[in-house]
This record gives C-alpha cells, structure tokens and sequence, in this order.
C-alpha cells in the first residue's frame, strides 16, 4: 500500500505499508542418531518469518533538477525471525561428536528502524557529486534459549549501524584516434561500521572500515567503445564479509572467515554491438 502527494513542483511526499513472508521448513540432517536437539524439535522444524513494515519518505529537486535527495524513514515489525545456525552431532553413535548439522531456529519478535538519505548534485556540467547515509537500529524483542528470553544479549547478523558513501565523477570531451569521446575521472568512497557475523559477539566481528576506490574511463561519443582503468580497495584495507561456525568436537569446532578482495587494478575494453 502506497499514497503520494505532491507537496510543490519539486517535492514530493510518500508513505507506505507492506508485509512480507517467508516459510518455515525443516532440515532433515538434524533427524539424526546424536542430534544435540530432540526429533521432536527437529521434525516440527521452524515456524514461517512475517514482517510489516512503514516507510515515509520525501523526494525533493533543486535549482532545476541539478540537485535531488531522496530521505526515507521507515519501521519494520519482525515475528518469528528465522535464524539459521549449526548443531554438533554424533553420526556414529560413538558417543563423540564428530560432525555438524544445520538448525533453524525462531527468535519471537525484532523491531527495526532507521533512516536513509540520498543525493546527487550537478555542480557543473562536468562535475558531479553523489552519496549516501544509512542508519539503522535493529534489536531483537525477544529471543528466548531454554525458557529465557535473552533478546538483550543477541545482535542483527550483517547490519552495521551506520553506513555511507561518496562518489565523485568529472567529466570532459577528449577525442581519441580520430573519434569524439569523453574521459571520466571517477573517485569513490565507502564507509561501513561495525559488523556482527552472528547473533552473539565472535572473534571474526568486522570493525568499522573504510574503502576507497578510483577509475578512468574513457568513452567513445556513440558509446560502443570504452576502455578504463580501475582501482579498488586502494587503501588495501583486510575486510571480513562474512564467516560460518561449524562445531564438530564437543566445544570444539571450525570458525571460517571470508575476506573481501585486497587492493586491485584492473583494466577493461568494452565494445557494444
């Protein structure tokens, strides 16, 4: 469900409601002989995930249409949040745990909220600016282990509170073996704050970081050729994107971590038929 209203010839005001589903299920790898669960829990599986959530945003031009935003604030209301994990098991009844199975669990309720901006500005016909800022406030309401609701001591996977970037391209004609053409100059960077990889702290936490990143490209008028040269992750920051705990031996287990690309250079050729 969406409304609009035009505020002025330059502004306009929306708001919106949605639902969204998504099924429950169950893994038949945790119906298992040495299952740290019951088959009860693992046959009746894990309840579907709703959410309903409202968003209010404005959209606004200036001098022109050279300058846009775009703010949005919104509001979600989770039930039943699905959250995927592992299990160590026993498979040959040894009474030694020597492998793991997936398990899919339901925390009871999460509330989230936040705001997001967005802009671009034409500051001249050959330079332009563009950037974004996230926040966002995700907490579970209640999540409860063994008849205890420990909503307070669990973290949002992958939602770092605060996130933005800028982007900066200048533009000017520049001809090339005999064809009319543009060459881009285009810098960027990104800032993301401090990830959770699961619901509970673990040594392979992302810090905050930043990432910078930086290209020239040059474009043929008709736009079928374009050659560039790009850099990324300049600053060659070590970045964690995501990690798994697979427990296998008792307390024991395997913590894997998987890194974003270190810094690179990367050139390109491009033709468009």
């Amino acid at each position: 469900i969406a409304l609009n209203w035009k505020a002025t010839p330059e502004q306009n005001v929306y708001a919106s409601y949605s639902q969204g589903f998504k099924g429950g299920g169950f893994d038949p790898r945790t119906n298992v002989v040495g299952t740290k669960i019951s088959l009860t829990q693992a046959r009746a599986g894990y309840k579907p995930e709703t959410i309903a959530t409202y968003e209010l945003g404005l959209k606004s031009s200036f001098n022109g249409g050279r300058i846009t935003t775009n703010t949005a604030l919104f509001y979600s209301d989770y039930k039943d949040v699905q959250i995927p994990g592992s299990v160590a098991i026993d498979t040959n009844g040894d009474g030694k745990d020597d492998s793991f199975a997936g398990i899919t669990t339901n925390a009871g309720k999460a509330k989230i909220r936040g705001f997001e901006f967005e802009a671009v500005a034409h500051l001249t016909k050959e330079f332009t600016l563009s950037g974004m800022y996230s926040y966002i406030d995700a907490k579970y309401k209640e999540y409860i282990v063994a008849g205890v609701n420990v909503a307070n001591q669990r973290n949002f996977q992958n939602t770092p509170r605060n996130s933005a970037n800028l982007r900066a391209t200048y533009e000017v004609p520049m001809p090339l073996a005999g064809y009319d053409g543009r060459l881009s100059l285009i810098g960027g960077a990104s800032y993301r704050g401090h990830t959770f990889q699961f619901e509970t702290p673990s040594i392979i936490d992302q810090d905050a970081y930043k990432l910078y990143d930086a290209s020239i490209v040059w474009t043929r008028a008709d736009g079928k050729i374009r050659a560039g040269l790009h850099g990324k992750n300049l600053s060659d920051v070590h970045y964690k994107t995501a990690g798994y705990l697979f427990p296998t031996l008792g307390n024991e287990g395997t913590l894997t971590a998987f890194y974003g690309a270190p810094r690179t250079v990367q050139g390109t050729v491009e033709y468009r038929f």
